[in-house]
């Protein structure tokens, strides 16, 4: 470990980051990093309750003379994304997450995501309770399987809350305060395709497409980063108007809320056809480099003979039409805050082996109806190709409130603190304040947090300075809420 690295850990906040992220916690998977909350608010005699679905929840009593001032509840999620580099033998099942820093930046080397999504936020919460500060009744809820379906907040029990005043700390942009998210869901469609065997005298290839900055599925939807399950059809439409094709396999994408940085296929043509196809190839490869001069610095492609051993083939003009016509990326602008997407989906995943393909979509809007109507969308379109469209992972949005005490005390702190007027505005991902707000309607609720760039992808990275400067408006929104 380098001084500057030890010098990082004396800080509280990242001393308690460190140790969250030499544990696992996976989506759905989050049982070792659940016990170990557990047993850490036991240590230092803080209230501690564990639910069934592994979220927890820790409250500290009032200050002496705050007692009878509404409480304030501090809240982040417990799991995280695991995505990695191709070439990464890390297994997140088992292994913590590597450190480096990076100037101002901590990261992973660009090996795996960081985890600061949303461990920074536990972080700052729990460095919140040591703390000696001035306050009224202090909550810390931890949630789990943010990242997959919001199942843990979903399932949590407001009535255990006693604050009135709920602070998020999922946001990722220092000068933000979040006062809205939208709501969203999975839509997973399914073709089955019947198999016929490898005519002779044709050639078998691979297509691989990787080196994509990927990203947040919401937040970086309008980056314009690529999805490279979308290029993977694009080649594949131009190889079909060259010559016919059959598919073997594809597999695209990791996960739904990740824009997909790599994609692969194997598929077979005729013989003869073979130097045709890589010259077309070539040529579509040539222009999607042009197009994507800024975000694909790293783009890779490779076509080449397959050697493999192959079964059977399949027909996938049903695949390919599925790829081509399905909608990825903005779907609608919002008209009322301007630059801010209203609706999206994310083809995140896909996948065809021994003749099922499945593509996976994360869908995401401001209004639960423009979300329900692109998932019908999805839906019409595999029904006309013979599949099936399953709708899951269903999440409400956090809608806007006019009035908000909480919010017009953060701003005022804001300003004093990081001398400058923050943006207010809502977001373009889920948050978890819409599941409380469902149960318990009465909370006023904002969502702050650092500088983190990269989000859902192995260039995530942390602004060290910016988490000081959070915790430091944290801890005042904490004792001067009632001043």
């Amino acid at each position: 470990m380098t001084e500057q690295m030890k010098e990082l850990l004396q800080d509280r906040v990242f001393r308690i980051f460190y140790e969250i992220s030499q544990i696992p916690r996976q989506s759905f998977h989050e049982e070792q990093i659940s016990a170990y909350l557990a047993q850490w608010a036991k240590e230092r005699n803080v209230f501690v309750v564990r639910d069934a679905c592994n979220n927890v929840l820790m409250r500290k009593a009032a200050s002496k003379g705050m007692e009878d001032k509404p409480g304030i509840i501090l809240q982040a999620h417990m799991d995280m994304v695991c995505e990695k580099t191709p070439e990464s033998s890390h297994d997140f099942s088992k292994d913590g997450i590597p450190w480096e820093i990076e100037g101002d930046w901590l990261t992973t080397g660009g090996e795996t995501t960081l985890g600061a999504d949303d461990g920074i936020g536990m972080a700052l919460a729990m460095a919140a309770l040591e703390e000696e500060w001035k306050h009224p009744v202090l909550e810390v809820l931890l949630t789990t399987a943010e990242e997959e379906d919001l199942s843990g907040a979903a399932g949590f029990d407001t009535g255990l809350l006693e604050g009135k005043y709920l602070i998020n700390l999922d946001n990722s942009r220092e000068q933000e305060i979040l006062c809205g998210s939208c709501g969203g869901e999975a839509a997973e469609v399914q073709l089955s395709l019947k198999g016929e065997d490898l005519k002779e005298g044709w050639e078998v290839y691979k297509l691989k497409i990787g080196g994509l900055l990927g990203g947040h599925s919401g937040g970086d939807i309008h980056m314009g980063h690529g999805n490279a399950n979308k290029l993977l059809a694009r080649v594949l439409l131009a190889l079909r108007e060259e010559t016919e094709i059959k598919l073997v396999s594809i597999k695209g994408g990791t996960f739904r809320l990740a824009i997909a940085r790599e994609a692969e296929c194997v598929l077979a043509f005729p013989g003869e056809d073979a130097k045709a196809a890589e010259r077309k190839v070539e040529r579509v490869l040539e222009d999607i480099r042009e197009e994507y001069l800024s975000a694909g610095e790293k783009l890779s492609f490779a076509f080449s003979p397959y050697e493999g051993n192959v079964q059977s083939v399949y027909d996938g003009e049903k695949v390919l039409d599925l790829l081509l016509f399905s909608p990825d990326g903005i779907f609608e602008m919002n008209s009322d805050m301007p630059h801010l997407v209203s609706s999206s989906d994310n083809m995140g995943e896909v996948y065809l082996e021994k003749g099922e393909a499945k593509v996976v979509y994360e869908i995401r809007a401001a209004r639960n109806s423009a979300r329900d109507y692109l998932a019908a969308l999805i839906g019409r379109l595999a029904e006309q190709l013979g599949g099936i469209c399953r709708i899951h992972s269903v999440y409400p949005s956090w809608e806007y409130r006019p009035e908000s005490v909480l919010r017009e005390k953060a701003i005022e702190i804001f300003q004093k603190e990081n001398n400058g007027i923050p943006e207010v505005l809502c977001v373009h991902g889920g948050l978890e304040c819409g599941c409380f707000f469902e149960t318990k309607p009465e909370l006023d609720a904002i969502s702050i947090g650092p500088d983190c760039l990269g989000l859902h992808s192995p260039e995530e990275r942390l602004c060290i300075s910016s988490t000081k400067k959070i915790y430091k408006i944290l801890g005042s929104i904490i004792q001067k809420m009632y001043q």
